[in-house]
């Protein structure tokens, strides 16, 4: 007994062990292992995929229509009273006109196989040209929620890494204040300075502690929901291990060239930039899921609209069937008799009249037909707009950057001269003050101008068509 009580005190000890081990991993995650893991664990995508499954497998069905159709059938009756017939009179030795004869067994058995093949069906094959298209649209909605969780992934994880640099900026900050506030206390202490720049200064600690826990708190939140995101365990540790920083923008620039002309030293949108897109949008929108599912949604209409037309179209089937009955009254199978009927034939379906039903859905379709194609040229308008949109947006940030990282540069000179001229009694508090909280604000706008082109560099790829997981 007191073997079997250590030995489940050991078992409980190890698994605690184990889990506490377990608990303590952290997971260090990429941006490109960050999209990896989304791809198989968004349940977003997860859905879709299975959506676009289900639509293979309608194909297939609608696709089985044409192939034939073969059914067994078999039936058993007892009758309390016989079948009866009726024939002239004169057949059974009446005067009467009609005479009803009871003929036939008080069991019935019925057996027979039944065959059909479509041999000219118009609308069944319409309908699979209609099940193939929307097979299509399927499979470009897929890859529309890859390309939007493509982006989504990669936005909150360059969003975390904004909030943890500028995490790291406040700690920097928070240590040149405190290492201030230290000061101030001294001087304070043996009459070199004012009150109120001990307490200017600890307010300073304190806003700065505050903005510290806020941002610890943003992170904390953002990071579940990118765990939630890319289908991640609520529970589990992760570490973003990519930096926010530049990336080479060679392939942006190339393409940009294409669309701007210096004027000034500051590249522009040339007047004519919509145009240049115009003529260059046939290689573009191709890689576009969302023109290609409303491309597709054109067809789609057309071929239901040809769909509706097969209706009148005349329907013939191959058609047989093997037949084995028998009748009896005692339920003696052995002594039964079986005969046996065959044929083999063509069945024609010929609509005649349908109270112009046909006529009224083509005209519906015609009228979808042109919505569909207002949709897709508004649909491209609108790409051309959020291309010169998203290179606009890439020059002016260029710019910005350039002239933060010479703000921050005069941001950290002023600095360390309000330092120097503080130190030799040059200079106030208040001034060495204000040249902290410049610098920290020219810190954090380089740190948003970078954040600011990364995010526009997936957004330009985005709406290119470029985001895909298979391009990562």
């Amino acid at each position: 007994m007191m073997k079997t009580n250590v030995l489940k005190i050991l078992f409980v000890l190890t698994s605690l062990f184990s889990v506490v081990i377990a608990v303590g991993q952290t997971k260090a995650i990429s941006l490109k292992d960050a999209i990896s893991i989304a791809s198989n664990g968004n349940k977003e995508v997860k859905i879709q995929r299975l959506e676009e499954n289900r639509l293979k497998e309608v194909t297939k069905e609608i696709k089985g229509q044409m192939l034939p159709s073969i059914n067994a059938k078999s039936e058993f009756s007892h009758y309390f009273d016989r079948q009866v017939i009726f024939l002239p009179g004169s057949f059974t030795g009446t005067t009467n006109p009609v005479e009803n004869v009871a003929v036939g067994g008080l069991n019935s058995f019925n057996t027979s196989i039944l065959f059909s093949q479509p041999l000219l069906s118009k609308s069944i094959s319409r309908q699979k040209k209609s099940a193939v298209i929307n097979e299509k649209i399927q499979s470009e909605i897929t890859k529309d929620a890859e390309s939007k969780l493509v982006f989504d992934v990669s936005k909150s994880y360059l969003s975390i890494l904004l909030m943890k640099g500028q995490l790291e900026l406040q700690h920097k900050s928070l240590e040149r204040n405190l290492k201030e506030l230290e000061d101030a206390k001294s001087l304070y202490a043996v009459g070199r300075n004012l009150k109120i720049d001990t307490l200017r200064s600890f307010i300073s600690v304190k806003n700065i502690k505050s903005s510290i826990s806020y941002l610890k708190n943003s992170i904390e939140i953002q990071t579940s929901q990118f765990k939630k995101e890319i289908g991640l365990d609520a529970n589990e540790t992760i570490e973003l291990t990519d930096k926010l920083v530049l990336q080479d923008d060679y392939e942006f620039n190339q393409l940009l060239n294409e669309y701007m002309v210096v004027d000034n030293n500051r590249p522009e949108i040339t007047t004519n930039a919509l145009n240049l897109l115009q003529s260059k949008f046939k290689t573009i929108e191709i890689d576009r899921p969302d023109i290609a599912i409303q491309e597709l949604s054109v067809k789609l209409e057309e071929r239901k609209k040809s769909q509706i037309k097969g209706q009148s179209i005349p329907q013939i089937n191959l058609v047989g069937q093997y037949q084995v009955q028998s009748q009896m009254d005692d339920l003696k199978i052995n002594k039964a008799v079986w005969p046996t009927t065959s044929f083999v034939g063509l069945q024609l379906t010929l609509p005649i009249y349908n109270g112009n039903k046909i006529a009224s859905q083509v005209k519906q379709s015609n009228i979808r037909i042109e919505q569909e194609k207002i949709k897709l040229e508004s649909l491209k308008d609108n790409v051309k707009i959020e291309l010169v949109s998203i290179i606009r947006n890439w020059e002016d940030a260029k710019v910005q950057l350039d002239i933060q990282k010479k703000i921050l540069e005069a941001a950290n000179l002023n600095y360390k001269m309000n330092q120097e001229r503080y130190a030799n009694g040059l200079g106030s508090k208040l001034e060495t003050k204000d040249a902290e909280a410049s610098l920290i604000t020219a810190e954090m706008n380089h740190l948003q101008a970078i954040y600011n082109l990364r995010v526009l560099k997936i957004e330009l790829q985005k709406s290119l068509g470029q985001l895909a997981l298979n391009n990562i």
